[in-house]
């Protein structure tokens, strides 16, 4: 409203909730969601006139509790310099440092402050924790290169054209006519160029100030109709602008009108029914809770780190005689090319130590083909153990008659299988 007429502003609220991100990640139980309202408070106080000492020290505190929150917060700092360097009327350089200053301290103190009462219920593992935000900090930002994250930019492209358009054309009018604070929103979204973790539900936080140049796109397009003397056209557009983010919604409500979590119900229940008792077990991100999990955790992070480790996963789940692969994500799949980057070696243990059973799910074992060309040859397992024979008949193991259906303990070596 700083910058809008009534009806524009009106437009970035609703650019925002339509944002597919927004909408599909908005109650996600993250952390990153309890930003959004906190950076947007501190971008609210920081966007007044003339912000003082008191509205410096309020915005600042919200700036250290975000941060206390989670560590990310600090992705949105280009945005709060540039919010502090430009608010008012051209501020001196002494101003600026001073309300750099003042707002750093507020946020410093905040911020120690939480971590201090989140400490008093925890144990101590500040050096623990300070490793793992170093190494989160070089693999998330330094490692993943120009956009690492372009292709969830591409995917909101797809549902959001409108909103990327008007946030573009908003920009461009800022800098035109030289109205850097709204410009200075932007930078929210800089985290897209680097951060590789930028996925669609960070979106979330970042578009919160960045949907603010909605509405100065909306507005420009409106006074180009003016000018232009199209009466009708301009008093039509926010009405049509409106309904298609509105149009936007419902369309994107019937998207998430599908049922996706009785599917995965029926996939642990499976599981449960298949192995009654917790056992070891290989999957992507530990759909199983109670079963002991004999891989790590195999994000985007996760698998760069295991593949620049050089140390297969495999021998050490064989090792626990984990009899369980969940084949919920393509990296898993041999015949998917995402398996490529798996290591040799566990894509080899994969692709022969199991053998699909139902769904995404995997059981050690073997496949053995016989027919009148091939009457017999060695069965070889992932581990020894015992083992349930499926057959379309009686066959042989070492020379001895199993029925279909038998369970039989096999050495690791296996046996030779022949038809009876």
């Amino acid at each position: 409203r700083q910058w809008v007429d009534g009806w524009a502003a009106w437009m970035a609220p609703l650019a925002y909730l339509s944002a597919s991100p927004v909408f599909r990640h908005g109650n996600s139980f993250r952390p990153d969601s309890l930003l959004a309202p906190l950076l947007t408070g501190m971008a609210y106080i920081l966007c007044s006139p003339a912000p003082t000492t008191r509205a410096l020290v309020a915005a600042g505190g919200l700036f250290g509790v975000a941060g206390a929150i989670s560590i990310k917060a600090i992705l949105a700092l280009p945005m709060v310099l540039g919010l502090l360097a430009f608010a008012g009327a051209r501020p001196a350089p002494r101003v600026v440092l001073g309300r750099v200053a003042t707002f750093g301290t507020a946020s410093l103190a905040m911020f120690v402050l939480c971590i201090a009462f989140h400490g008093m219920s925890i144990p101590s593992t500040a050096a623990a924790e300070s490793g793992l935000v170093t190494a989160a900090a070089s693999k998330t930002l330094l490692e993943g290169g120009a956009f690492p994250a372009l292709r969830h930019l591409q995917a909101t492209w797809v549902w959001d054209r409108a909103m990327w358009m008007l946030l573009a054309l908003g920009l461009s009018a800022s800098i035109v006519r030289r109205k850097p604070v709204p410009a200075v929103l932007a930078l929210s979204l800089l985290p897209i160029v680097f951060y590789r973790n930028a996925f669609p539900y960070y979106y979330l936080v970042m578009l919160t100030p960045a949907c603010v140049l909605v509405a100065l796109g909306a507005q420009e397009i409106s006074g180009w109709m003016q000018r232009l003397r199209w009466r009708p056209a301009a008093l039509v557009f926010p009405l049509l602008l409106g309904a298609l983010f509105c149009a936007k919604l419902v369309t994107l409500a019937t998207t998430l009108a599908e049922d996706r979590i009785s599917h995965q119900a029926a996939i642990v229940a499976a599981v449960h029914r298949v192995f009654p008792d917790p056992v070891p077990y290989v999957d992507h991100s530990g759909m199983i809770a109670s079963f002991p999990k004999a891989n790590a955790f195999m994000s985007s992070w996760g698998v760069s780190s295991y593949v620049d480790a050089g140390v297969p996963f495999m021998p050490a789940a064989t090792a626990r005689k984990a009899p369980l692969l969940l084949v919920n994500w393509p990296i898993l799949d041999v015949a998917s090319q995402s398996s490529r980057k798996l290591l040799p070696v566990d894509r080899q243990a994969l692709a022969t130590g199991y053998v699909s059973y139902w769904g995404p799910i995997s059981v050690a074992g073997a496949v053995v083909e016989l027919d009148a060309a091939r009457p017999a040859a060695p069965v070889s397992l992932p581990y020894a153990g015992r083992y349930r024979l499926s057959a379309s008949g009686e066959v042989e193991l070492d020379g001895v008659v199993v029925p279909e259906g038998a369970v039989v303990s096999l050495p690791k070596s296996g046996a030779r299988l022949a038809l009876a």
